[in-house]
């Protein structure tokens, strides 16, 4: 019965149920549906799961929801235009032609079998034998629909869905290293520490109530007094919050409104018994 480790369930191995000791329907969860691969279904207790989650699934409030699933139809536009590349690079970097034997002089035009034979040997001359010469017994013509893919603006069919993921999950494309229309190193920089502060930050405040709510009690610590958080410091793109916090703790203790001590506490400084009551004067 002792917490002695973790292990990592993913989402669609376990869902929360609220179908056992609910009768006025006022709990949300009540037990766990885990159902491991190639395994039979194991019900968890509540007190033994941290359901760590990311913000609420209209359809079951008990579970979460990724940002990423308002644009999943933006996903599958990303695939579609790289399937559609793909397709069209290994067909000679062109689209669907059509293919049109020529009737001989006597007016009877090619078998079904030779027909057949004018498109396998088109098709053949794909992949590593484009470019090379194609000889054909039939004389036929090849006639290309009135389309090209300059007039598809590729560009805009990449980046339209990529930005619209991004901004699904609170980053700017040029904080990953996409084309951007506004990157200059300035805003380079505010990029990378927005999608720190939009996505990041909150989302790790949020799982730390979650960890915490369900970790503290199993060492006997009550979650209204202990917090469970993730230590910061050492992240770079939060140093100009840090200079603003010590800033502000100096400005208040030589203004007299707190005292040694507390200038302490606030900078996550071990403060001393004779600190106490210790003002700033002129």
């Amino acid at each position: 019965g002792r917490l002695i480790g973790f292990y990592w369930c993913p989402h669609y191995q376990i869902r929360p149920l609220a179908d056992v000791d609910n009768i006025d329907g006022t709990k949300l969860v009540t037990r766990y549906e885990y159902t491991p691969l190639n395994g039979s279904i194991t019900y968890l207790e509540p007190k033994d799961v941290v359901h760590v989650r990311l913000g609420i699934d209209p359809m079951d409030w008990a579970s979460g929801l990724s940002p990423l699933a308002a644009a999943l139809r933006e996903v599958c536009s990303d695939n579609e235009v790289s399937n559609w590349l793909a397709s069209l690079l290994r067909n000679r970097a062109m689209p669907g032609v059509i293919l049109s034997p020529k009737v001989a002089t006597d007016g009877v035009g090619p078998s079904k079998e030779q027909r057949d034979g004018i498109k396998a040997l088109w098709q053949s001359f794909t992949h590593d034998k484009r470019g090379e010469p194609l000889l054909s017994p039939v004389p036929f013509d090849v006639i290309t629909p009135e389309f090209n893919p300059q007039q598809m603006d590729l560009g805009a069919l990449r980046k339209i869905p990529s930005e619209r993921i991004l901004m699904a999950l609170g980053v700017d494309p040029m904080a990953m290293g996409l084309p951007s229309e506004s990157k200059t190193y300035n805003n380079y920089g505010e990029a990378i520490d927005a999608m720190g502060r939009l996505p990041i930050i909150p989302a790790i405040r949020a799982w730390a109530k979650q960890m915490g709510r369900s970790l503290l009690p199993e060492f006997g610590l009550d979650p209204a007094i202990y917090r469970y958080s993730w230590d910061l410091q050492q992240v770079s793109w939060l140093t100009d919050d840090r200079d603003l916090v010590h800033r502000r703790t100096r400005d208040d203790f030589k203004a007299g409104i707190i005292d040694r001590y507390r200038a302490k506490e606030i900078l996550g400084e071990i403060p001393e018994p004779t600190d106490k009551d210790v003002y700033a004067t002129s």
